[in-house]
């Protein structure tokens, strides 16, 4: 099992946050492109309707129209289910991560961080449980590559870390003092997970406390 470690690579995995801060992000799923199939369906049975009390040519436009629509319909549906819905939330200070309970449900359950292990190959994520097993809870399909894989769980493994500064990014700047102010009233504690690249603080000032206070 591939261990995680944060590497400086920029992540897209709060682009599309729903609610984003420096205690708690969500991320629901998106229903757009469903609601989009079913007005295209709609559109078609509106051609069977023309057809039937019109002419006949329509029913037939109409009636592929439909079995198109549905074909994409019945995929989307198959990749949400295969995936899990897409509604999770990943929490900074609990350090709790919500994910569906398994691949096929949509029900959602939340872990502690510190259980969750990444399989980076096969793009999976498992819980480490009492047992000292890992059991599958999430299975990413193949649309998603490589590369955002690893940036999007770097990004998450250090926003985690409560006790890092918050990652680089414009969407956190309103956040930093404050976050910065938490760690140093409880002393700057060193990091719970380990980083291949430094996370100084955001000003040379900062760093001097941190260093100070924490000694790191």
């Amino acid at each position: 099992m591939n261990e995680k470690l944060i590497n400086e690579n920029k992540s897209n995995f709060f682009a599309e946050a729903n609610d984003l801060n420096h205690l708690k992000i969500t991320k629901e799923l998106d229903l757009g492109m469903m609601w989009f199939n079913l007005l295209m369906l709609l559109g078609g049975l509106y051609f069977v309707y023309r057809g039937l009390v019109e002419a006949e040519p329509l029913v037939y436009i109409g009636l592929i129209w439909c079995v198109v629509c549905l074909v994409f319909i019945i995929k989307l549906e198959i990749k949400r289910r295969r995936k899990g819905v897409i509604d999770y939330s990943i929490d900074r200070l609990e350090n709790k991560i919500t994910f569906p309970s398994n691949i096929y449900k949509r029900q959602t359950t939340i872990y502690n961080f510190e259980s969750i292990k990444i399989d980076f190959n096969l793009k999976r994520v498992y819980q480490k449980r009492e047992d000292g097993q890992h059991y599958l809870i999430y299975l990413f399909t193949n649309e998603i590559t490589d590369d955002t894989f690893v940036k999007d769980w770097s990004f998450i493994t250090w926003y985690m870390d409560k006790n890092r500064p918050l990652p680089p990014g414009d969407a956190f700047d309103e956040y930093r003092l404050q976050d910065f102010e938490r760690r140093k009233a409880e002393g700057f504690p060193r990091p719970l997970y380990p980083s291949n690249i430094p996370t100084p603080e955001a000003t040379s000032e900062q760093q001097e406390d941190r260093e100070k206070i924490g000694g790191w």
